[in-house]
């Protein structure tokens, strides 16, 4: 569901999984297709959360091990 709304408002989808380059018409069962392989598949722009933070230039900063801060 979340792809199709990315895809009807130009959204980019932001997810920690990687593409399965393993994907093979002729053997379907040889693994799963990630989020990542249905945005591909349906053209919708997907980035992983350090691309986010890059792209944004966020500034994290660690309070303490339980506390952090993410300044956009």
């Amino acid at each position: 569901m979340f792809i199709a709304i990315a895809k009807a408002h130009g959204y980019t989808r932001i997810t920690m999984e990687e593409r399965n380059r393993n994907l093979n018409p002729s053997n379907p069962t040889s693994k799963e297709p990630r989020i990542t392989d249905f945005c591909a598949a349906f053209g919708v722009a997907c980035i992983n959360l350090y691309d986010l933070i890059h792209a944004q230039q966020c500034l994290i900063l660690c309070h303490s091990l339980t506390e952090w801060y993410f300044l956009f």
